[in-house]
C-alpha cells in the first residue's frame, strides 16, 4: 500500500508514513463523529438487530481490507470498522447493568483491557503475511472468525439478559426516588452536569495523548536509532495491561473515582516523561506504563459513565463525549505537520504538549470531588453494594453545623474526623471519612 510514495525496497519512509497518519486520522475522526448517532440508536432501538449490524460491518470491512490497494477503499473499509466498533463498544457497556453491582466494575475493566490488548492482534497477521500468506487470505479468515463470534454474541443476549436490561431501564424511568442523582434524568440535564464536563475533558485530553503516541511511536523510536525491533516490542506490550487490571479495582473500591483518576493521570505522566529519555532500553518502561495507562484511562472512563448516568442514556452520553474527543483526535495530524514544517520534525515538542494537556484535569478534580461529596451515592459501589461515602456512614443535620451535629448526634456522626458538604435545599450532610481531613 502506498508503494508509489517510496521505492518498494525502502520499508519505511516519511512520505508513506504521512499517508498512513492522514488515513488513520480521517478514519478515526469520522468514525468518532458517527459515534453520536450510534449512541442515540443504541439507547433507543432493538439491541439484537444492532449487534447483528455491528458484526456485519466488521466482517465486510475486513473483507475489503484484503484486496484494498487504493486510499478510497482503505477509507471505506476503515470507516465500516470504526462504525461497527462504536456499535460494539456501546453495546458492550450495557453488560454492566445485567451483572451484580459488586461485579460491574470488574466486567467493565475486563472488557476494556481486552479491547486495548487487541491492539497487539495485527502483529499476528503481519507475521503470517511475512511468512508468505496473501493479504486476501489473511483478512478473509479474519472476517470469517469475526462473523462467527458476532453471531455467537447475538445469540447469547437472547432471553433473560435482554429482559434484565429492559427492567433496569424501566426502573430508571420510574418516578420513584433514585439514589444516584443523574439516573433517569433527561439527556439534556445530564449533559449540563459537572460529571459530563469532566468526562469530556478526560476523554478529549487523553485521546489526544494516547492516540498521538500510538500513531507516532515508530517515528519517535527511529529518532533514537531504532531499526524496528523496539517498535515491534511496543506492539507486543499492549496485552501487559491485562495483568494490572486488579490494580485499578484496588484503586476504585476503597478510594473512589477522584483517587483513581488522579492515579491514572500520574501513570500517564510517568509514561510521558520517560518517553523524553534518549535511550532505547529505557523506553521499555515507557511502553509498560503507556499500556497500563491507556487501559486504565478508558476502563475508568467507562466505569465512571456507567455508574453516573445509568442504563437508559449511557450510550448517548458516551457517544457525545466521544464526538468531542474526535476533535482532539483530528488535531493530531495538523499538529505533527506543524512540528515537521516549523520545528525541525522534533516530536519531543509534541510530547511536551501531551504533558501540558494534564493541566485542565488538575483544575477539574476539586469540582468532581465536591460533587461526589454532595451526592455520596454517586461514588463507586463497594463489594456490599453501597457507595464508598454511604458505607462509612451519613447523617442529616437539621440546622446545626456539622461539628455540632457530630457532638450531639448519632453513632454514625461520632467519628473524630468528618467532611461537610452543602446540599441544595438542606442544611448540611455530615459524612464520616476514614483518614480524611475536615473540609473548611
Amino acid at each position: 500500500v502506498f508503494l508509489d510514495r517510496c521505492p518498494p525496497a525502502e520499508p519505511r519512509c516519511p512520505a508513506r508514513g504521512a499517508e498512513f497518519v492522514m488515513l488513520f486520522t480521517i478514519v478515526t475522526t469520522v468514525g468518532s463523529v458517527s459515534a453520536v448517532v450510534v449512541g442515540v440508536v443504541v439507547d433507543g432501538y432493538d439491541l439484537q438487530v444492532l449487534r447483528a449490524l455491528a458484526g456485519a460491518g466488521m466482517t465486510v470491512g475486513l473483507l475489503l481490507f484484503g484486496p484494498a490497494s487504493s486510499k478510497g477503499v482503505l477509507i471505506v473499509a476503515g470507516l465500516l470498522l470504526c462504525v461497527a466498533q462504536n456499535l460494539s463498544v456501546a453495546l458492550a457497556v450495557k453488560v454492566t447493568y445485567i451483572v451484580p453491582a459488586r461485579q460491574a466494575h470488574i466486567v467493565t475493566i475486563g472488557i476494556n483491557c481486552c479491547f486495548d490488548a487487541s491492539s497487539a492482534v495485527p502483529q499476528i497477521p503481519l507475521i503470517i503475511h511475512q511468512a508468505g500468506v496473501s493479504r486476501l487470505a489473511i483478512f478473509g479468515a479474519y472476517a470469517a472468525l469475526c462473523a462467527v463470534l458476532s453471531m455467537s454474541h447475538t445469540l447469547l443476549w437472547l432471553g433473560r439478559p435482554t429482559e434484565r436490561l429492559r427492567t433496569v431501564v424501566r426502573e430508571e424511568g420510574s418516578d420513584e426516588p433514585k439514589k444516584k442523582p443523574l439516573h433517569g434524568k433527561r439527556l439534556v440535564e445530564q449533559l449540563r452536569s459537572v460529571e459530563f464536563a469532566f468526562a469530556v475533558a478526560w476523554l478529549t485530553t487523553q485521546i489526544f495523548r494516547s492516540q498521538f503516541y500510538l500513531a507516532m511511536i515508530v517515528d519517535l523510536l527511529r529518532m533514537q536509532g531504532d531499526t524496528g525491533a523496539y517498535a515491534d516490542t511496543f506492539a507486543a506490550f499492549h496485552p501487559v495491561s491485562m495483568l494490572f487490571a486488579p490494580l485499578l479495582s484496588w484503586c476504585l473500591l476503597p478510594r473512589g473515582f477522584v483517587f483513581s483518576f488522579a492515579a491514572t493521570l500520574a501513570l500517564g505522566l510517568v509514561w510521558n516523561a520517560v518517553a523524553f529519555a534518549p535511550s532505547l532500553p529505557v523506553q521499555i518502561l515507557s511502553f509498560t506504563s503507556y499500556s497500563i495507562f491507556r487501559a486504565f484511562t478508558f476502563s475508568l472512563y467507562f466505569v465512571f459513565i456507567t455508574q453516573t448516568f445509568g442504563a437508559s442514556s449511557t450510550a448517548s452520553v458516551h457517544s457525545i463525549a466521544m464526538a468531542a474527543g474526535c476533535v482532539s483526535n483530528f488535531l493530531i495530524w495538523p499538529s505533527v505537520a506543524f512540528v515537521n514544517e516549523f520545528l525541525g520534525a522534533d516530536l519531543k515538542y509534541m510530547l511536551g504538549l501531551c504533558l501540558m494537556l494534564c493541566l485542565p484535569l488538575l483544575l477539574l478534580f476539586p469540582l468532581l470531588r465536591q460533587k461526589l461529596l454532595q451526592n455520596p451515592a454517586a461514588e463507586y459501589v463497594n463489594a456490599r453494594g453501597k457507595s464508598r461515602m454511604e458505607d462509612v456512614g451519613t447523617c442529616k443535620a437539621a440546622s446545626a453545623p456539622c461539628g455540632a451535629q457530630g457532638k450531639a448526634g448519632t453513632s454514625q456522626c461520632a467519628a473524630p474526623r468528618k467532611i461537610c458538604a452543602a446540599v441544595p435545599g438542606s442544611a448540611a450532610w455530615c459524612v464520616q471519612s476514614r483518614g480524611a481531613s475536615p473540609s473548611p
